[in-house]
């Protein structure tokens, strides 16, 4: 799974230590790490609860995810920051 990959994504580019997102979605930050290391599968609680914290939806989530799947990763994230559902 790529979810890992999008959430230190985010996480980077809003400017959050992995601690300050383990906090917020009541998780240890060693847990909230097997998260974005892809070490621990991505439930859909936790996913809903990802998508809340950063204001977003739950699709978006997956058609991100989608789009890093895609072979033409990461050139295809371009058009998702200029249709304004990836900060750029």
């Amino acid at each position: 799974m790529l979810f890992g990959q999008l959430f230190r994504l985010l996480r980077k580019r809003k400017g959050f230590t992995s601690q300050q997102i383990a906090d917020a979605l009541h998780v240890s930050r060693s847990t909230y790490s097997r998260y974005e290391n892809d070490l621990k599968e991505v439930e859909p609680d936790f996913l809903l609860s990802v998508a809340e914290f950063y204001g977003t939806t739950v699709d978006d989530f997956l058609m991100w995810h989608a789009y890093m799947k895609s072979p033409d990763y990461p050139y295809n994230v371009h058009d998702l920051q200029n249709k304004g559902k990836l900060p750029k």
